[in-house]
């Protein structure tokens, strides 16, 4: 283990272990890099590595934040930078956890308040499950997980295959009532899926010059682990 994260010599260390491709990546200067890898190949070790690297070369920890998907992910990010930079506090979490302290903060200015709740996916499927019901028996075809997953598809532009095919005229409409009953819901109980997490957080970085120019000054570099999620 190096001695200090400030020292030439520990910064080289953390090189000790990496081939020269790894090697490139960890000390890659400025402007966006792409590392493309297989499963099992070290990227979450180039990527804390990095930013160990970055610190060590005088950048303050908290200019530097490492986003990844699922909690694990998360979790193993926060553990390996604790030992790589002992005292230091880059931040590290998931995209969903960062857009919610970005919404938490300055959601205000796009109309959601800061005391919004988050819509699990046990809590959604039980309104969607209710909404169908209230629909009667024509809503029966359809189920509360093969909704849920529609309207994160229809969200998210719609790319790819559709859970539902709303080609059929019956299906079309009872997706449409329902949708439009559940954003109606979500908006006058304050809630926010996880979809709305990311999207609404990414709208208001786009739209409010001042907020997104306030996060493009603070990181220096976002380092970020399995890009495609």
């Amino acid at each position: 283990m190096f001695d200090s994260p400030y020292t030439s010599s520990a910064r080289e260390e953390l090189l000790a272990d990496h081939n020269e491709t790894q090697r490139e990546a960890v000390v890659h200067g400025t402007g966006p890099l792409l590392v493309v890898a297989g499963a099992g190949t070290g990227k979450t070790r180039v990527l804390t590595r990095r930013v160990a690297w970055l610190a060590g070369g005088g950048l303050p920890a908290r200019a530097l934040l490492a986003i990844t998907f699922t909690n694990k992910a998360a979790e193993v990010l926060v553990e390996r930078l604790a030992r790589l930079l002992p005292g230091q506090r880059p931040q590290a979490g998931t995209f969903h956890s960062f857009c919610a302290r970005v919404l938490r903060s300055h959601g205000d200015a796009i109309g959601i308040g800061s005391d919004y709740t988050v819509l699990d996916r046990e809590d959604q499927r039980r309104l969607l499950k209710n909404l169908l019901s209230d629909l009667g028996a024509d809503a029966g075809r359809l189920k509360p997980p093969e909704i849920a997953a529609m309207i994160s598809h229809v969200k998210n532009g719609g790319g790819g295959r559709a859970p539902l095919d709303l080609r059929d005229a019956d299906v079309e409409r009872i997706f449409d009532q329902v949708f439009e009953t559940y954003r109606a819901r979500l908006r006058a109980g304050n809630l926010l899926d996880f979809d709305d997490l990311l999207l609404e957080a990414l709208r208001l970085l786009r739209d409010v010059e001042e907020v997104g120019e306030s996060y493009r000054s603070r990181y220096a570099h976002v380092l970020v682990d399995e890009y495609q999620d």
